[in-house]
């Protein structure tokens, strides 16, 4: 099955159904909103000449399992059955089976907070500059991750109607950034996002890394922040005004090429202390 088969459905289609290959997800709260595009659905499956296996369809669930994530009315987490594969791995003996591992890693990564710090002493076992030593460092990075990925935390579900936000950091060697949306009176994590810096990146300002922190984070949860205004999180003071309030024919040429990038979006950018980001 592809997407084709769900052309035609409307609003239906953008909004409730989602179609990835053979993989179909219907939602709607409430019953009444959710039947419907269910039918729509149905309907235009019967038209294509398809058969539905019913033993793996889930009809009318308050939970079910999508591409690798169980989705509930509380939120996502993340495949018991993929995250089982991981707890089973033993300690890399060599760079392919390393790699393996950090794939893993990678494909649940939105699970992970500051998953480019934690990944380091791993990540750096992969440079042609470095000889192949599995130490202390490395064994405690390996099982944090592990651990991480066998308890993920459960992230909440995207909301366009609740306040938003990106809280973003950088360190000398990665950026991170978490999106959160406000639940009540409290924030929850709906994702987190992080990757390592270049060799060529580790060598600029700190400042530098925190512009390119914001930019890439906003750039990677671009679907989630276009169109909406959100607030911007960041440790590092002298953002607000080169990101903020100074004009932009002010600014050094580099901050101008990344305060360019972010005039796709409505923001507003706030300092909140190191402990506290």
């Amino acid at each position: 099955m592809t997407t084709e088969v769900t052309e035609g459905l409307g609003k239906a289609r953008l909004v409730g159904v989602v179609c990835h290959m053979d993989n179909v997800l219907v939602w709607g709260q409430p019953q009444e909103e959710h039947d419907p595009r269910l039918y729509a659905v149905l309907e235009k499956i019967q038209k294509a000449g398809i058969t539905l296996n019913v033993e793996k369809c889930d009809i009318s669930k308050q939970e079910v399992t999508y591409l690798g994530h169980v989705i509930t009315a509380s939120g996502i987490r993340s495949d018991p059955s993929k995250t089982e594969a991981v707890r089973k791995m033993e300690e890399p003996k060599n760079v392919s089976e390393l790699r393996s591992f950090l794939g893993m890693v990678n494909q649940l990564g939105m699970f992970i907070p500051q998953l480019a710090e934690r990944d380091k002493p791993l990540q750096d076992l992969l440079s042609k500059k470095n000889c192949w030593l599995w130490g202390i460092d490395q064994a405690r990075a390996f099982q944090d991750l592990k651990d991480s990925l066998i308890s993920p935390p459960v992230l909440a579900m995207y909301d366009t109607n609740r306040e938003t936000k990106v809280s973003a950091d950088a360190s000398s060697y990665g950026l991170g950034s978490v999106l959160l949306q406000k639940l009540e009176e409290d924030w929850r994590p709906v994702a987190y996002m992080s990757r390592s810096l270049t060799q060529t990146e580790q060598r600029d300002a700190q400042v530098e890394n925190e512009v390119l922190g914001l930019t890439w984070n906003c750039e990677r949860f671009r679907n989630f922040l276009i169109g909406r205004h959100f607030e911007l999180d960041t440790d590092h003071k002298p953002l607000l005004s080169l990101l903020g309030s100074q004009a932009l024919d002010a600014l050094p040429p580099w901050i101008q090429r990344f305060r360019m990038g972010l005039m796709d979006y409505s923001y507003s950018i706030t300092h909140v202390p190191g402990k506290s980001l």
